[in-house]
């Protein structure tokens, strides 16, 4: 066998490819969902593999993202495999870690490994800005900001902004550990003309014009549909923190119908009692026309949701463009005869 070949790219690399094109991060997303709405891509079912028979109130799981996709950025196939340990946050490690895995689509043999933590936070902060520019109708500012939970993708939403060039009056914060609020506070205190820690998040919701909820809440805990009655533009990224009640009395927007309709998601649980035809308005690659720009526009008289689940065919995408700088800049680690028995 020929040395076919095999390239590994570490975290730091991808660290710096992704925070120097902040607007080819934007576009590959972009770009992926549009293919997808056009039938040039394909996103299976996600596969959870969970460890309820060792515990039975684990909350770890690893998951497993296979995608390819056609977009204007090129062909790009291979899977994501990432975990979910919320534990580790108190032994001072992230709670996700990931690696991706690039196959060449012509032999299906693969040629990369990618860590994927930072590719899957860059991905859902930009697939958020996307949602939060459709959900304001063009529109790159909000009077008032909201984070709910200030942890990794917190943050890298936030980063994502600012590089987008969003302009906030104000910058709200609420978590339930103090420690990540000071610190989210203290990060982005000389980034934003004012960010405040909120005392509840009730307090949060009210005061803001564009929240995001990026926790780890595992069942739905803001139950209060009147908190929402001044019709906010909502990230809901970490999809199940609303009660089906909110999202029925809501204008929803999600990544695709058929993905986030599982998996104890506030959308799937309000799927239970509802049809989604009813409560559902659009996928975001409906939201756009064949250029790119916006044709969709979501009303003002009732609280706007965006609910991405996740699609791997986005980590994919980007993993395939991060590669190739890291191959160019001489970043990459080539692996010599990995393949081969000899």
């Amino acid at each position: 066998m020929s040395d076919l070949p095999f390239t590994i790219v570490k975290a730091s690399s991808v660290a710096r490819i992704l925070k120097s094109n902040p607007h080819i991060i934007y576009d590959v997303v972009k770009e992926s969902y549009m293919a997808f709405g056009g039938g040039r891509a394909e996103n299976p079912n996600s596969l959870f593999l969970t460890f309820n028979k060792l515990d039975e109130h684990s909350p770890n799981r690893i998951i497993a993202l296979p995608a390819y996709v056609n977009a204007a950025s090129g062909l790009a196939g291979g899977i994501k495999w990432i975990s979910s340990f919320p534990k580790n946050i108190e032994r001072g490690l992230p709670r996700a870690s990931a690696v991706l895995v690039l196959n060449d689509l012509s032999t299906g043999f693969p040629y990369a490994c990618l860590e994927g933590a930072h590719i899957s936070a860059a991905r859902t902060a930009a697939s958020a800005v996307l949602g939060a520019e459709v959900m304001c109708n063009g529109n790159r500012s909000a009077r008032a900001v909201g984070f709910v939970g200030a942890g990794v993708i917190a943050q890298s939403i936030l980063d994502c902004f600012l590089s987008l060039d969003w302009s906030f009056e104000e910058v709200h914060v609420y978590d339930l550990s103090t420690d990540r609020t000071r610190v989210f506070q203290s990060a982005n205190a000389d980034r934003v003309d004012s960010i405040s820690v909120s005392t509840s998040l009730n307090e949060l919701v009210t005061k803001c014009d564009l929240i995001v909820f990026a926790t780890t809440a595992s069942s739905p805990h803001v139950t209060d549909a009147s908190l929402f009655h001044h019709n906010p533009r909502v990230l809901h990224i970490s999809l199940r923190d609303l009660s089906p009640a909110i999202i029925l009395e809501s204008h929803n927007i999600v990544d695709d119908a058929e993905h986030c309709l599982k998996a104890r998601t506030s959308i799937h649980l309000a799927s239970e009692v509802a049809d989604p035809e009813r409560f559902i308005a659009a996928n975001i690659y409906d939201c756009f026309d064949g250029t790119g720009s916006i044709i969709h526009k979501a009303p003002n008289d009732r609280p706007a949701i965006f609910s991405p689940f996740g699609m791997g065919m986005l980590d994919i995408a980007l993993a395939m463009f991060i590669c190739r700088s890291a191959v160019e800049s001489g970043e990459a680690v080539a692996v010599s005869g990995f393949f081969s028995a000899h």
